[in-house]
């Protein structure tokens, strides 16, 4: 990793500890710094989410040999130290002794030359014990730095051994930029074409037909078939939740709580302009970016509108054909690409989601017209946010369960929880459908 690199981890690092969001940052960085190399784009990828998703055992580990406690150090330091110790633990590219030499150099550059000293004795110890510190922990929630908490609630409904398979595989790599295709814009065969020209390998997913991995591709924004509203970015997992509902050519779909609006995009090319998507947010920035999607895409049945879904519109009652309810929620399904969000979650939040939650699918059902389909979804895998109100659900008299439309769904089951340890899933993420009597 070279130098500018280098130091672009160390900042962005800081950044997310102060609250930002990873991959908002990650996604700046790389297109402030304009590195050419895919490799070393790969590298401050991998360095910064990697040193995130390790944490807890790279904070035990300096605070085991260092003098001044973690919470008392500089945030560059103690963020230049967890990456200096990430690389010596994880990544064999680099020796242990350039990375002490370039911590060292890096500690000058970022105008701190009076601690040289500490970061050079520091990461020197790291480098000499860190990797047996590694081999030696037997306690899964810090071998892999999740919050005893959030183990837990894996163990309560997973065995032990799953439960390791499970936070062991949210460290692993994240999934590679994922592709959606608008199929009422363009065939199969035209958009991988357009893909291809520009040197973008891609390959299908094995549980969606129209999920597609895109490898060796530039910056997103500049992929020509995005810039032509050939496909839209969207999680696999994002994906198979409105393959769930199996829409059709002219319905009327509500999404309920549409940010980012991957969803809303799927929707309105599977309904098709004789259709329509009332896309709803809180956020009018959020709003906007819907907007731009829709009209890069060229789908002007796309309604954006904004609503708060903790309050019911009587407009909107026995209205719709399907709702789409991907409800906020505590995000632990997206740790290997946040991997942040373990640090934040707190099981008060989780509460407090839950209760949301139950108002606006209280809503949400009824906004549906007889036969009308639900989709609840979050992306997460807390019993409380899932289980316990997809029971709320069960319990209305007015919605029975279906399956969903999707392979991973096994016969007659309504719900599904996606873990990141199942063929080709990356995420945690739940999917539950039901209809309106």
């Amino acid at each position: 990793m070279g130098m500018d690199a280098r130091e672009a981890a160390c900042r962005a690092l800081a950044r997310v500890e102060q609250g930002e969001k990873s991959n908002e940052v990650i996604n700046e960085m790389l297109s402030a710094n304009g590195w050419q190399d895919l490799r070393d784009r790969a590298l401050f990828t991998k360095t910064v989410l990697g040193t995130l998703q390790n944490r807890i055992f790279l904070d035990m580990c300096i605070g085991g040999y260092s003098s001044v406690r973690m919470e008392k150090m500089r945030p560059m330091i103690r963020n230049l130290l967890r990456l200096s110790a990430y690389q010596l633990c994880f990544l064999d590219a680099v020796p242990a002794h350039a990375v002490c030499n370039e911590a060292v150099k890096l500690t000058k550059k970022l105008g701190y030359g009076a601690l040289t000293r500490f970061v050079n004795a520091l990461c020197r110890k790291l480098a000499e014990n860190i990797r047996g510190l590694y081999d030696l922990c037997d306690l899964p929630a810090v071998r892999y730095s999740f919050p005893r908490w959030i183990e837990q609630e894996l163990k309560d409904r997973y065995t032990a051994e799953e439960t390791v398979r499970i936070m062991e595989a949210f460290q692993g790599e994240p999934a590679p930029l994922t592709a959606r295709f608008n199929l009422s814009k363009a065939g199969k065969e035209e958009i991988l074409s357009k893909l291809h020209e520009q040197g973008i390998r891609t390959e299908p997913s094995g549980i969606s037909k129209n999920a597609w991995f895109l490898k060796d591709h530039p910056a997103p924004g500049e992929v020509a078939a995005f810039q032509e509203g050939l496909i839209q970015y969207q999680d696999l997992t994002s994906i198979l939740a409105v393959e769930a509902l199996a829409l059709q050519p002219g319905e009327k779909v509500l999404d309920l709580c549409a940010a980012p609006g991957g969803k809303t995009i799927a929707a309105a090319d599977a309904v098709r302009p004789e259709g329509s998507v009332t896309s709803c947010d809180v956020s009018e920035g959020k709003l906007s970016k819907i907007q731009e999607n829709a009209e890069r895409c060229g789908f002007s049945h796309v309604i954006p509108v904004m609503n708060d879904a903790s309050l019911f519109r009587p407009e909107w009652e026995s209205a719709f054909d399907a709702v789409i309810a991907d409800l906020p929620c505590s995000g632990l399904g997206t740790l290997g690409h946040k991997p942040e969000v373990r640090y934040r979650v707190t099981p008060q939040d989780v509460a407090a989601l839950s209760k949301l939650q139950r108002t606006m699918l209280t809503h949400a059902a009824r906004y549906l017209k007889p036969g009308g389909r639900l989709l609840f979804s979050t992306c997460t895998f807390t019993r409380a946010e899932n289980d316990d109100n997809t029971a709320f659900l069960d319990a209305m008299q007015e919605l029975e369960p279906f399956a969903p439309a999707i392979s991973p769904a096994k016969p007659g089951q309504h719900a599904v929880q996606l873990m990141p340890d199942q063929k080709e899933i990356r995420d945690g993420f739940f999917i539950a459908c039901f209809r309106r009597r």
